[in-house]
């Protein structure tokens, strides 16, 4: 974000071919650019920031205070046209807009269904937090893939200290007594930190009956990919941004979907990355989640569950690399609501124990 304000504003320069002249020139009359609102709009910035500390993530200060000193640069030099002038406002504007929507917002907790802290490494089945009580049980890969050289999730340290769960070779979570109807609502968010010991193609974080109704992977460019079906269309997404999750690196991701605003929504360690509508995603549109009458009835935590035994068995590689998460799972949340830009921003604050 810090790049592209900065590059925005430097380009209001190379695209006004009057940045030398001071001037308009009407007739016999000359015209001084009007800065008058450009300067009240640096005043109402610089209060801002004055008091943004605690109230505002770290990098939406510096992502202002780094156009803010863009501008105020420009206002330094001579030969101003009112065209730049009108440019810097603009782009500045945008910039508070920005910065004013990752504003700290609390999200109302009954709004969270249902959260795995993974802190009672001792626990078989993981007892979830929130409005719903579901049981995750720990289990290794299936037989049929594997054979004995699998075993169960093991414990590792978590983000802000803590634990968190680990997976490999197939091993999992599954949640085999919930209501789709309760947990899958018009508005959903999914918040997990993942921490990959290798970035495949697969790399799947959390599935409801596979990909036939909702599931998040992480692609093997680093992308997180979510999928959620509405009305029989597998909507595929990632953010466009590879690189975002790498290896041996806690990375927290966000993933909200409006059924009501036809929108979703990428966040990466507390930042919007992208924003999908219905002129990228036309299936967004007026869309219920597609629950098949045959659904397989699990949630499946660090895997798609795509083996079923009886079918032809595939090398456990395979399976590993397409079907599976390998590396450390913590906090994984799930939220009947869109979350803001302000509440995803102060959830990543919280828990990295900012």
């Amino acid at each position: 974000m810090k790049k592209i304000l900065s590059f925005i504003a430097m380009a209001a320069f190379v695209a006004v071919p009057m940045f030398t002249s001071c001037t308009d020139k009407e007739g016999d009359e000359t015209v001084t650019a009007d800065t008058t609102a450009l300067e009240a709009e640096i005043s109402a910035c610089e209060e801002l920031l004055a008091d943004a500390e605690g109230s505002y993530p770290a990098y939406a200060i510096s992502d202002l205070e780094e156009i803010l000193n863009t501008v105020n640069e420009a206002m330094a030099s001579t030969g101003l046209s009112q065209t730049v002038v009108n440019n810097l406002l603009a782009q500045l504007q945008g910039a508070k807009e920005t910065f004013l929507a990752a504003e700290f917002e609390a999200i109302p907790e009954a709004n969270l269904l249902l959260a795995y802290d993974f802190e009672n490494a001792t626990a078989d089945p993981q007892v979830s937090s929130g409005s719903l009580a579901y049981e995750a049980a720990l289990t290794a890969g299936p037989e049929g893939v594997f054979g004995t050289d699998t075993g169960l999730p093991t414990f590792v340290d978590g983000v802000n200290g803590g634990k968190a769960i680990s997976f490999d070779k197939g091993s999992h979570l599954e949640i085999s007594e919930f209501d789709y109807n309760a947990v899958l609502k018009d508005e959903f968010a999914i918040s997990v930190w993942v921490k990959p010991t290798e970035i495949v193609a697969g790399n799947y974080v959390f599935s409801i009956n596979k990909w036939n109704t909702c599931k998040l992977n992480i692609q093997n460019e680093g992308k997180p990919f979510f999928t959620p079906n509405l009305d029989g269309n597998a909507i595929d997404s990632d953010n466009e941004t590879a690189g975002s999750v790498t290896t041996d690196k806690w990375t927290h991701l966000v993933v909200t979907i409006s059924l009501t605003k036809d929108q979703m929504q990428f966040f990466v360690d507390g930042r919007l990355t992208k924003t999908w509508d219905t002129e990228g995603k036309p299936a967004l549109a007026g869309s219920a989640w597609n629950i098949p009458k045959d659904a397989d009835n699990i949630i499946y935590i660090g895997t798609s569950g795509a083996y079923v035994a009886g079918d032809t068995p595939v090398e456990p590689a395979t399976w590993e690399s397409n079907e599976s998460f390998n590396g450390a799972i913590d906090n994984l949340k799930i939220y009947d609501l869109a979350l803001s830009a302000g509440q995803v921003a102060k959830l990543y604050s919280d828990e990295l124990g900012e």
